[in-house]
């Protein structure tokens, strides 16, 4: 049998609708797969920041694009709904922390 899904070791071949997905995502997480993807592409952002302080040279526009965002726009309105804070704030932050470190 060939598998045009995924492969667990528990269930076999596993191919979800993405209806599915997202209803498992509204269940367990509470949030619509959109959301719960700007979720972790903004957990992943604040990550990948601090483990390498390099990004912080990126525009934020490359930064939206590099994280799949889709635009600074996007990535604006998710991160603060998940951060709490705004993205420019943020790297600020991380920016003015860095060079505290650094001196």
């Amino acid at each position: 049998m060939i598998c045009r899904g995924w492969v667990s070791p528990n269930f076999g071949c596993f191919n979800p609708k993405f209806g599915t997905i997202t209803k498992i995502l509204q269940k367990h997480r509470g949030k619509s797969s959109t959301e719960y993807l700007g979720f972790l592409r903004t957990r992943e952002l604040i990550q990948q920041i601090k483990d390498n302080p390099k990004l912080l040279q990126h525009s934020q526009d490359a930064l939206a694009t590099n994280f799949g965002f889709g635009s600074v726009k996007t990535m604006s309105r998710q991160f603060k709904e998940n951060a709490k804070m705004n993205v420019g704030f943020f790297l600020k932050e991380a920016e003015r922390t860095l060079n505290e470190e650094v001196a």
